[in-house]
């Protein structure tokens, strides 16, 4: 993040840690935290605020324990199961990540498909999008996709919504 000059990086659990939805992952900064500190404007929401949820990190990183809101039970329910065969490695997500991600990108381009990134050094490992075909809109192809069971959501860059999936 310093090399980045990033304050604040925010995430859910499902995007690339393979983890089920229901966790906001968030990486903040000392200036960013500072920040914070020193706002004029309270914070509107209750469950995102800082002021919340910084005694707690705080109190675990004194190895202490501290309470706020109530975790996502699937995801210890996962962490509990005796089908849980343990942790996989970071490195080892993030490369199936890359290779599934290379698949799909790979099968698009063999359709004539144009992905919305220039250069596959760019591109999102956790996401594709991709260009509609000249001629043919969401409308067109996403409730033929939903009827093959396949859920894609349209394209929301302001620029070029409506032009890609």
């Amino acid at each position: 993040m310093d090399d980045w000059g990033i304050d604040v990086v925010l995430t859910a659990s499902q995007k690339g840690l393979g983890t089920p939805p229901g966790l906001s992952i968030l990486v903040a900064s000392q200036r960013a935290i500072k920040v914070y500190a020193n706002r004029k404007t309270p914070v509107t929401s209750y469950y995102a605020s800082w002021k919340e949820w910084l005694p707690i990190m705080h109190a675990y990183e004194r190895n202490g324990a501290a309470y706020f809101a109530t975790p996502p039970v699937n995801l210890i329910m996962r962490r509990c199961s005796k089908s849980f065969q343990g942790p996989v490695p970071l490195q080892d997500r993030f490369k199936a990540h890359k290779e599934a991600s290379r698949r799909v990108k790979n099968a698009a381009a063999a359709l004539g498909l144009r992905c919305v990134p220039l250069s596959g050094d760019v591109s999102a490992n956790g996401m594709t999008a991709i260009y509609f075909p000249d001629g043919l809109a969401a409308s067109d192809i996403m409730p033929r996709l939903l009827k093959k069971d396949v859920v894609v959501a349209g394209g929301l860059h302001a620029s070029i919504k409506g032009l890609f999936m």
